[in-house]
C-alpha cells in the first residue's frame, strides 16, 4: 500500500510520517478532510490574505495534489 505524505506550506507543518492508503482517490479524500481540520482550528488566528496549500506527496517528493485555501475579506461590513 503506497505511503502519501501532506505537507502544509504554512511555514509550521512539514509530514515526516505520512500515512498508507489505498490509492491517490483515499489520499485526496484525506487531504480535504485534513484541510477542513487545518482551517477549523485556524478560525480564530488564520489572517485575512494569507494563503496556505498542502501538496499530498509521495516517498520519493513526486508531488500529486495540491489544495490551497486562504481567507479573502471582498468587502468591508459597516455598522
Amino acid at each position: 500500500m503506497p505511503r502519501f505524505y501532506f505537507h502544509v506550506q504554512d511555514g509550521r507543518e512539514q509530514d515526516f510520517d505520512g500515512i498508507e492508503l489505498p490509492d491517490l482517490d483515499a489520499a485526496r479524500r484525506e487531504a480535504v478532510r485534513f484541510a477542513g481540520y487545518l482551517i477549523q482550528n485556524a478560525a480564530e488566528t488564520l489572517p485575512a490574505g494569507e494563503l496556505w496549500s498542502m501538496q499530498v506527496c509521495d516517498e520519493e517528493g513526486t508531488r500529486y495534489l495540491t489544495l490551497e485555501f486562504s481567507v479573502a475579506i471582498e468587502r468591508a461590513l459597516t455598522a
